[in-house]
């Protein structure tokens, strides 16, 4: 599982929500570095932030999407983001689920269960991880990302 915020207390909440559950958890405090680990570890789950300094969550939500080896890891926004502009965005761009802080414990640990569950379901109970031929796609996703690393690097 893939935690990504820019709020340092967010990412501690959420990780020992989850690590209390017994995932394994990775973090990451901006958008580039969520594309970076995700390329590299291919979490069974995002935990994302929208607003974030060096991409964020609509970038990563979009880049993740664009290549057969991401698009399947679901990804859960959660946000302060209210607007409806914004659910309408995030679910045109393939975001599973939504959800706005202040949250409910419960409700993430719930929805990320079920995420995680409909996932494996999904692929027959297989990883998303790398099989051993990914050397291409991986390299090719690396340095797509490391493009967009420095497209925010020159923004921010």
């Amino acid at each position: 599982m893939l935690v990504v915020d820019d709020e340092p207390e967010i990412v501690s909440v959420v990780s020992m929500l989850f690590k209390s559950r017994g995932y394994e958890v990775i973090t990451a405090e901006n958008g580039i570095r969520a594309i970076q680990i995700a390329i590299e570890e291919r979490p069974d789950l995002l935990v994302l932030d929208v607003s974030m300094p060096k991409g964020d969550g609509h970038y990563v939500a979009k880049e993740l999407s664009r290549f057969e080896e991401t698009r399947s890891i679901p990804i859960i926004f959660l946000t302060a983001r209210t607007a409806r502009e914004d659910y309408q965005m995030a679910f045109d761009e393939g975001v599973s689920r939504y959800i706005t802080k202040p949250f409910k414990h419960d409700e993430l640990l719930i929805t990320a269960e079920q995420l995680v569950s409909k996932n494996k379901r999904k692929y027959n109970g297989k990883t998303t991880r790398h099989s051993p031929d990914d050397c291409f796609k991986y390299n090719r996703l690396k340095k797509i990302s490391m493009k967009g690393s420095k497209k925010w690097q020159k923004k921010s």
